[in-house]
């Protein structure tokens, strides 16, 4: 049977909440990748009506023909699964050079040992978090963890208008802008065909909890015009260990598998996966991880059954006794065990398998994280604010000393025209905190300094002209004019020097009280 796969790239336009446990009390820990029943879901909202009118929403949706994956971070372009749980480093060494323990292991020591001996044991310690993809260099792979940040909320009573007592609680997110890979493979082509045109005429899902607010949209977009047939077979997961063949399954996601009795089993057999090939468990090649959860279903308001269930990673080896069957790959292809259509039970078939036929692996940070969405950025007052306050604080650390001393001098100025003019206490002179705030608002809008030259001393509209009292006060040797003339056309000086200190100007109270004639001049 043709399995017919619709690829798709999911880029998150807002932060995105995925709650690792229903619990709501406690830290609240988020997933780092998008669980295919969420994706599910979010295609199922707006399409589920119109597909039960045609008679296909319980193929789609339901029956197992149609499996929508997890959908996993791209890592430099390139698709990635779970870091399989073989894969362990030495504690106290280098965590990028794991060894892979299916085919080799850390030497071991004796509890007889001399002291010298003791000094060289090597513990080996699991990887279990991040993602993993190949690169151009066979032994070298990409690993990446998702970045999350967390961001507290609370809860506002709607009687008083305000923060509701205890109701304080808090998120974490998947930062905006990360790219994920998803796919959604179909057993009928009629199905795939069907579903990737209502696809392609919709760009966002919304996915997560907290969607009404400001969380949960995701850009959509199918990376094909055709719907993709599987080009070649999938690769056998068989590898030899001490010779002889065995079966390995990387877990690309959950598996929930039942025994004959209807039980969940956490040890299941190959029979219990549904395979026609025999074998055995091989325990001390396997590596597993478990946990238990029960999925809320958003249209019915309430709880599934409990799932007990393999963690994606894992990895479980089987000593064969007979040859594994095209109609067994052929299962693993489609996956095993239950809620399939969610995106479970789902097994590693391609070329990021033949990590796990390596004895050694060297791990490296993708050259290229996944970049941040082009959003537009919104044209309000208050981003308008927030953005010139960053701009502040970024001149004020840079300029800080250089400013402090043009600040000084701009006093000394302002005290000495005052004195040889012989300024009565009281009397306002020389530019004021107006024409300060102007001079910032020119700096600000200037393309460079020759610009802001222009605006300030040449021509007709100049800004100060040779006839404007304020900026022609003199001291017998220069004029304020003359004064900011030089330092603008000084080269050593740029823009945002003359910003932050036109600004510090509008601030300083020794200046303001100068400008002013007072008497009471204060720092």
């Amino acid at each position: 049977m043709t399995q017919h796969t619709i690829h798709l790239q999911l880029t998150l336009s807002e932060p995105l909440v995925l709650s690792q446990s229903n619990a709501t009390e406690g830290a609240h820990q988020s997933l780092d990748y998008i669980p295919g029943a969420a994706i599910l879901g979010a295609i199922a909202s707006q399409h589920y009506s119109s597909l039960k009118a045609q008679g296909k929403a319980y193929e789609i949706f339901h029956s197992g023909k149609v499996r929508f994956h997890n959908a996993y971070p791209l890592i430099a372009g390139e698709a990635s699964y779970p870091v399989p749980f073989c894969l362990h480093y030495d504690k106290l060494g280098d965590k990028n050079a794991p060894l892979n323990y299916l085919r080799k292991t850390f030497n071991t020591t004796s509890p007889h040992q001399s002291p010298n001996e003791i000094q060289s044991v090597v513990q080996g310690k699991q990887h279990r978090e991040g993602y993993i993809a190949p690169t151009e260099t066979p032994q070298v792979w990409s690993h990446f963890k998702p970045e999350k940040t967390l961001q507290m909320r609370t809860a506002i009573n709607p009687k008083k208008g305000k923060a509701q007592d205890s109701q304080l609680y808090g998120y974490q997110l998947l930062k905006s802008g990360t790219q994920y890979q998803a796919q959604i493979s179909c057993d009928d082509k009629a199905l795939a065909q069907m579903l990737e045109e209502r696809l392609k005429a919709q760009s966002t899902l919304f996915i997560g909890r907290s969607r009404s607010a400001q969380y949960g949209k995701v850009q959509l977009s199918i990376e094909t015009s055709e719907t993709k047939t599987t080009p070649s077979a999938p690769i056998k997961p068989i590898i030899k260990i001490d010779g002889e063949d065995h079966l390995v399954l990387w877990l690309a996601s959950d598996m929930a598998i039942y025994n004959p009795h209807g039980q969940p089993t956490l040890k299941p057999s190959l029979q219990d996966m549904g395979l026609e090939v025999t074998g055995e468990l091989v325990a001390e090649k396997s590596f597993v991880r478990t946990r238990q959860y029960a999925p809320y279903n958003s249209f019915r308001r309430s709880y599934d059954l409990d799932r007990q269930v393999l963690t994606q990673g894992s990895i479980l080896t089987y000593k064969l006794t007979d040859q594994l069957s095209d109609t067994d790959l052929q299962t693993l292809q489609q996956g095993i065990g239950a809620y399939t259509e969610n995106g479970l039970g789902q097994v590693v078939l391609d070329k990021h398998f033949t990590l796990l036929e390596q004895d050694e692996v060297h791990l490296q940070t993708p050259k290229a994280h996944p970049q941040e969405q082009n959003v537009e950025e919104p044209k309000t007052a208050l981003i308008a604010y927030l953005k010139e306050q960053a701009l502040q604080r970024e001149i004020d650390t840079t300029y800080a000393e250089k400013i402090d001393q043009l600040l000084e001098a701009l006093q000394k100025l302002y005290q000495s025209i005052r004195n040889y003019n012989g300024l009565i206490p009281g009397q306002p002179f020389g530019p004021g905190k107006s024409q300060w705030g102007a001079i910032r608002n020119y700096a600000t809008h200037a393309k460079d300094m020759a610009e802001l030259h222009q605006k300030l001393f040449e021509g007709n509209d100049a800004f100060i002209k040779d006839t404007d009292q304020d900026w022609r006060a003199t001291n017998g040797q220069t004029t304020f004019k003359g004064w900011l003339k030089k330092l603008v056309e000084d080269k050593n000086n740029d823009l945002p020097l003359i910003r932050g200190l036109a600004f510090k100007v509008t601030q300083n109270k020794t200046l303001l009280n100068l400008m002013e004639g007072k008497t009471n001049v204060t720092a």
